[in-house]
């Protein structure tokens, strides 16, 4: 084992392939199942929004945090990480970066115009 070869070939941030798994790899593939996954839950978060949610001013869907936090708790736990995935993913817009049941429940979360052409919704899901 050479600890000075081993250093230059790593990776730094910035460096092409740095922090992706190697192509063809278990890593690989777990990690684009886990993509699709990921979409698929903010497809189902969609779709509980535009069904409790309400029409604002300018004809987006909005709701409460704290409704859909009710709502959304018979149907997954990851609610406030979705939500930050799909704020990521500029499907939604919310007020700061973390979203907390109790204290951020006025805590409105509007659909962006990129949710209505959001394809990745899973064929098991019944909707609520």
């Amino acid at each position: 084992y050479d600890a000075k070869a081993a250093r230059t070939l790593q990776l730094r941030k910035g460096d092409k392939g740095y922090g992706t798994a190697k192509e063809g790899s278990k890593s690989a593939q777990r990690a684009k199942k886990a993509k699709v996954w990921v979409k698929e839950q903010i497809g189902i978060l969609i779709s509980v929004i535009k069904k409790v949610g309400t029409k604002n001013a300018k004809g987006r869907v909005q709701v409460n945090f704290g409704l859909l936090f009710t709502t959304y708790q018979d149907i997954s736990d990851t609610l406030v990480g979705m939500l930050r995935r799909a704020k990521k993913y500029a499907v939604l817009e919310f007020e700061g970066d973390m979203l907390f049941q109790g204290v951020s429940d006025k805590v409105v979360i509007t659909l962006l115009p990129k949710a209505d052409t959001w394809k990745f919704i899973p064929k098991s899901w019944k909707g609520i």
